[in-house]
């Protein structure tokens, strides 16, 4: 059974579901969303998405959406199909676990949290004619370069984010995993790719002066 993956090209969130789901070998069709034409505030959208967001998921007929959430259920349901899980088990491995949560937890709260509101600024403002906020912009680009300097420590005393635990290897192309060249990271990791491309291409942040994030090196993957 094909799973349908709802989304659109530009946005990281559907990236990080269709690069999960290549791993894990989870044949899936991406159905792209018109947000440009409000297509996600439609009463049939909003029946499978009550906010009008990408991506969500249709697996046989279980829906679901958030993409973290998608990435978790993912990763739990074709655990067989990849040697390498993208996620510890919490039951085998407890305390591995945990620190894979709390790794997931500082890319939320730390990383995603200024990230998210400096796409909808530099991306998806301009898409509606908007103009961005350079304050917010500004703000956001402090917090980042603050997280960066901390990870930069984290790093200097482990391989990944998670820690040492068990790597992939991840496409970055959302059409084609054949596009994509390829690193290892875990599945935390992955959580880092799609902003980190913008922000690197538009010289806004920089791993210089941050030996082990610069070794670690978001942007090769």
């Amino acid at each position: 059974m094909v799973v349908k993956l709802f989304g659109a090209s530009f946005s990281g969130h559907t990236l990080r579901v269709a690069m999960v789901m290549q791993e894990y070998n989870v044949p899936f069709e991406l159905i792209k969303v018109d947000m440009v034409q409000g297509e996600h505030q439609s009463d049939a959208y909003l029946n499978n998405h009550p906010f009008g967001q990408v991506p969500y998921i249709d697996d046989d007929g279980f829906i679901l959406y958030e993409s973290r959430a998608i990435s978790w259920y993912i990763a739990t349901k074709y655990r067989d199909n990849i040697k390498a899980p993208l996620l510890p088990d919490m039951y085998k491995d407890t305390k591995k676990y945990a620190i894979f949560e709390q790794a997931a937890s500082v890319n939320e709260c730390h990383w995603e949290r200024y990230t998210t509101k400096m796409v909808r600024q530099l991306l998806i403002e301009p898409m509606f004619d908007n103009e961005p906020d350079e304050r917010v912009v500004e703000e956001s680009l402090q917090c980042l370069n603050n997280t960066f300097d901390v990870y930069d420590r984290i790093l200097s005393r482990q391989k990944y984010l998670a820690g040492d635990v068990s790597t992939i290897k991840v496409g970055a192309e959302i059409d084609s995993v054949a596009n994509g060249a390829f690193q290892d990271f875990t599945l935390v990791d992955i959580f880092h790719l799609h902003t980190f491309h913008v922000f690197s291409s538009k010289a806004l942040i920089s791993t210089e002066g941050r030996p082990n994030v610069e070794r670690y090196d978001f942007s090769s993957a």
